[in-house]
């Protein structure tokens, strides 16, 4: 990647264009309480948390945030926002219900105002309506349930949902069975960026999530969907660089050819763990056989690893395999 973009910025800088995106946010503005604040492009930037990343949209007519991050960091969230703007917060957009989508949307969707009170609307809370489901049911939060401040107010049903804010159209796009069966992919058209929730990282293996509906196919689905959106600048070498940005949710700014790459890695992986269920290998042969090792020491994760990963895979293809 970095001898790539090395390659990219030289052709760019000789057609006479301006770097901007991937290659530009290399020494971007800094923050405090752990959240680093990246411009991305035009309206649009990303908040890099300790936990993952968060995006944001700022205009004339306010802010809208994409997923809140993990529960207790709403301080520290709403301090990045006040970073880059003093306008509203007015929209709130949640790529799911995993912990880093929805885990500050009781305080800041009971902001009035726009900060910290006063007059005003609490923002709106949009998201596929599976999160309504899981967020309203009394088993939420570890059977504590949800504060209803942080449940959808607008729960979209469908295969999408399209806003105009900022004078942008934001398309809202439910990826069916990914991470989980209420996964959404977010496109800023006008800005070119797609913010890719839970189903896109690069650092760690897709997270599958199948006590809630959760696949690898999904995955692949939502993977193959964000391709489908993303341009490139150019293409050197058959490497699509530039052109749309993507926002993962941990990991690196990125554009379609890494995205390309990490779809490539979950289909082979795929592909693997089929051959071994096809053979009748039981979970324990399948282990054995280390179907991930060329890719464990790049994307293994303390809280998400191989075996992890390759426990809720090899469920989706083993059937009756034991």
């Amino acid at each position: 990647m970095i001898r790539r973009l090395a390659l990219l910025t030289a052709l760019l800088c000789l057609a006479g264009w301006t770097v901007t995106g991937v290659a530009a946010q290399q020494g971007a503005p800094g923050g405090s309480g752990g959240i680093e604040t990246v411009h991305v492009r035009d309206r649009v930037w990303m908040l890099v948390t300790p936990d993952g990343n968060l995006a944001l949209q700022v205009g004339s007519e306010g802010a809208l945030l994409v997923d809140t991050g993990r529960a207790g960091t709403s301080d520290a969230v709403l301090a990045a926002i006040r970073r880059i703007t003093s306008k509203p917060l007015r929209y709130i957009i949640n790529t799911s219900a995993g912990p880093m989508q929805v885990g500050n949307n009781a305080e800041l969707g009971a902001l009035r105002g726009g900060v910290t009170g006063g007059r005003g609307p609490t923002p709106a809370i949009i998201a596929q309506e599976g999160v309504l489901t899981r967020l309203g049911s009394p088993d939420a939060n570890g059977g504590k349930g949800y504060p209803s401040t942080g449940w959808p107010t607008d729960a979209y049903a469908g295969t999408q949902r399209t806003i105009r804010y900022n004078g942008e159209a934001i398309d809202i796009i439910h990826v069916p069975h990914a991470y989980s069966d209420a996964d959404s992919l977010v496109y800023f058209r006008g800005s070119d960026v797609v913010v890719a929730g839970e189903i896109y990282s690069t650092v760690r293996f897709a997270l599958v999530d199948r006590a809630r509906g959760g696949t690898v196919t999904g995955v692949l689905a939502g993977l193959n969907r964000i391709l489908d959106i993303t341009v490139p600048d150019v293409v050197v070498e058959s490497f699509a660089e530039g052109g749309t940005l993507v926002i993962p949710a941990s990991g690196r700014l990125s554009d379609e050819d890494d995205v390309t790459e990490y779809r490539d890695m979950v289909s082979i992986v795929r592909d693997r763990l089929a051959d071994l269920a096809g053979k009748r290998l039981t979970l324990d042969q399948a282990k054995a056989a280390r179907p991930l090792i060329d890719y464990e020491a790049r994307y293994g994760t303390p809280a998400w690893t191989p075996t992890m990963f390759l426990e809720a895979l090899y469920a989706e293809f083993a059937g009756g395999v034991k």
